[in-house]
């Protein structure tokens, strides 16, 4: 009988501390839905950086993979929007960057290119951009990613009746999961 009761004495104590413990740390919210519970340490301005509760070692998770973070006292960040690809009619939605830290952590999706070429001189080479760009982010929505990085990017601007504009895109989408 006197094991016993140690034994639920001893479980209560624990359980009582990791409760305690739980309280005392961060809520991670990340985008696709997943939780970390941990505590935050630092927040850079393309990274997070946590501990894991017990532990020592450093972890680190992109900002783009976070939502909002839930601190141990009830303060709410945001940190990421997410933004929602359901297919080629959300082509708008869909960013394009030439910063490598703006895809940190995000799930590789495909190649996607773009090409417009004008029919007259009388176009300009910002229109030809802007189509290669459209033609890019909806490739991008396509496959369900909501940001493309740039790799490639070359234009030629019309040159008195001798050609015409063009431009060529050419990147990776990215997205969430």
């Amino acid at each position: 009988m006197k094991k016993t009761i140690i034994l639920v004495s001893l479980f209560l104590n624990s359980a009582f501390v990791s409760s305690q413990d739980s309280a005392k740390l961060d809520t991670i919210f990340k985008v696709n839905k997943e939780v970390i519970l941990g505590k935050i340490t630092s927040i850079t301005e393309k990274d997070v950086i946590y501990l894991y509760s017990g532990e020592t070692l450093t972890n680190t998770i992109s900002k783009n993979q976070v939502k909002e973070i839930v601190f141990s006292n009830g303060r709410i960040q945001k940190i990421s929007e997410l933004i929602e690809i359901k297919g080629e009619e959300d082509w708008e939605k869909v960013q394009i960057t030439n910063i490598e830290s703006d895809i940190s952590g995000l799930i590789k999706k495909g190649d996607v290119a773009g090409k417009a070429n004008a029919f007259t001189a009388l176009s300009s080479v910002n229109e030809m951009k802007e189509k290669a760009e459209m033609k890019v982010k909806k490739q991008a929505a396509a496959l369900g990613a909501h940001i493309v990085f740039i790799k490639s990017y070359q234009s030629n601007q019309a040159q008195y009746g001798l050609n015409t504009a063009k431009a060529n895109i050419s990147g990776i989408a990215y997205g969430y999961k």
